[in-house]
């Protein structure tokens, strides 16, 4: 439990050593907690569907439909009857699953893909292939489920994030879509594109005080462009700052007189 993870980090600061730790943690000595842990770690390797993972495939007509070039054209009848087979292999639900995606019925292609990801479900191809269909059928519920994961898993891009913002924004839901639009902005703060669609989406959701904040940052990145203290002058008006859209105004007229030039 994630009790007994901070328990461990609290002993280590305190420089307990790792025999120690355990012992006062668990209440086992190592070797003991080795061995449950080995029993558990095996159980849940399995539950993810990656017991198979890295292992030479025993069966010999398994290891020669996955020696195929590309097994998604190999025979119908051959496929079906590897599944009958095996039903829970996940390597040969994925060639299904990637079969289906190239067929015309976008319905069974999801629901191959779900397959695959019940007997895999640590494998994040299964969540783009879903947000992909999900989004060109308009299928928002889904896309959403799908992109969330993909987002929550792959930390480091912006691009589910700034995906879903566009899918909230489109269903009128401005409170989530800020908070994606803006989620992006903690990848990428210095991208004037996601700026601008946060300032834009906090306008819709009526928050004008965010919004002048995603339209300075952009003054910031993109100081002689003269929309952006256009835009402030508009916004710091609505919100009362009479002194902050004077100098707004006057940014905005040195900018003017920079083009003119």
């Amino acid at each position: 439990g994630w009790d007994k993870a901070l328990a461990m980090l609290d002993c280590y600061q305190k420089g307990v050593g790792e025999n120690e730790t355990i012992k006062q943690v668990f209440g086992v000595d190592t070797e003991s907690f080795m061995a449950g842990f080995m029993v558990w770690a095996g159980k849940q390797v399995k539950a993810w569907g990656m017991s198979t993972h890295g292992v030479e495939i025993e069966d010999a007509e398994l290891r020669d439909i996955f020696s195929t070039d590309d097994a998604t054209r190999l025979d119908q009848a051959r496929l079906d009857q590897a599944l009958i087979d095996h039903p829970s292999e996940p390597l040969l639900l994925q060639v299904v699953a990637q079969r289906a995606i190239q067929g015309e019925d976008k319905a069974q292609a999801i629901a191959s893909i779900k397959a695959y990801q019940q007997a895999r479900p640590v494998d994040p191809w299964s969540d783009r292939q879903l947000a992909r269909l999900a989004l060109d059928a308009g299928d928002a519920d889904t896309a959403i489920a799908a992109l969330k994961t993909l987002d929550r898993i792959e930390s480091n891009t912006p691009e589910y994030a700034v995906e879903l913002a566009r899918v909230y924004r489109g269903r009128k839901d401005y409170d989530s879509a800020l908070h994606f639009a803006e989620r992006a902005l903690l990848r990428e703060p210095y991208n004037p594109i996601y700026r601008e669609k946060a300032a834009t989406i906090a306008i819709q959701q009526g928050d004008l005080s965010r919004a002048a904040f995603h339209v300075e940052s952009l003054a910031l990145l993109e100081p002689d462009r003269a929309i952006h203290p256009k835009r402030l002058a508009v916004l710091y008006d609505r919100l009362g700052r009479d002194e902050d859209a004077a100098a707004a105004r006057e940014r905005l007229k040195s900018l003017e007189l920079l083009e003119n030039d």
